[in-house]
């Protein structure tokens, strides 16, 4: 836009600005799931973190959701709308398959599109699948890759049954923290909780990670 102040008098010539209207930044779009999934049991995705960085506070956001899939698995994802992609036993065979949900603004002001994948292994067996929950420390620039200077980071994770594969609220979880570069094991976390949520859900809480250790 270009804006101009009129001439008031002889003294002070017309001056002439502008200003440029920058686009609204994209929907951020957060995709949570598990990395293995068994193949005879039920699973999903979960998207509902997704959020619009230009909206206002207190604002109601309404966001549309638009799922892909691939290799061969366009019918699991096919006119699905919601922000979790419930994904049936036996929907896919075994193999990796690359998931992505594309969010964007519902109605009129639908610009611009944010975009997350996950890749997830379907296995065979009836092991659980397990989520690592989202954190605001491991949403930094570069990943997580933060110290803890001070006493502690907490993390989290949800393990899902379903009425295929029932969850076992006796079963035993333990954490391993690993070095992303070589794969070797930092140490071993003591899990601090276990919550039941309806007989379908378990949150297995790690206690610590260990201060001043590099993650």
């Amino acid at each position: 836009y270009s804006y101009s102040l009129p001439e008031t008098s002889n003294l002070w010539p017309e001056v002439f600005f502008i200003v440029n209207v920058l686009p609204k930044e994209p929907p951020s779009a957060i995709l949570t799931g598990p990395s293995k999934a068994p193949h005879s049991c039920d699973w999903s995705l979960d998207a509902s973190a997704s959020s619009d960085p230009a909206a206002a506070p207190g604002e109601a956001v309404q966001l549309a959701y638009r799922w892909l899939c691939s290799p061969g698995c366009d019918a699991v994802v096919a006119d699905q709308t919601e922000p979790i992609l419930n994904v049936a036993a036996y929907a896919l065979e075994t193999g990796t398959y690359s998931f992505t949900v594309e969010v964007s603004r519902s109605g009129s002001d639908a610009s611009g599109t944010g975009t997350a994948t996950l890749e997830v292994a379907v296995i065979e067996g009836a092991t659980l699948p397990v989520t690592v929950q989202p954190a605001a420390w491991a949403s930094l620039p570069g990943g997580a890759r933060i110290t803890a200077q001070a006493s502690s980071i907490p993390i989290a994770a949800t393990v899902t049954g379903s009425t295929s594969c029932p969850l076992d609220t006796s079963s035993a979880f333990s954490w391993v923290l690993f070095k992303e570069e070589t794969g070797g094991a930092v140490a071993k976390l003591e899990t601090a909780a276990v919550v039941a949520d309806g007989g379908l859900k378990l949150e297995v809480v790690a206690s610590v990670v260990p201060a001043g250790v590099l993650i």
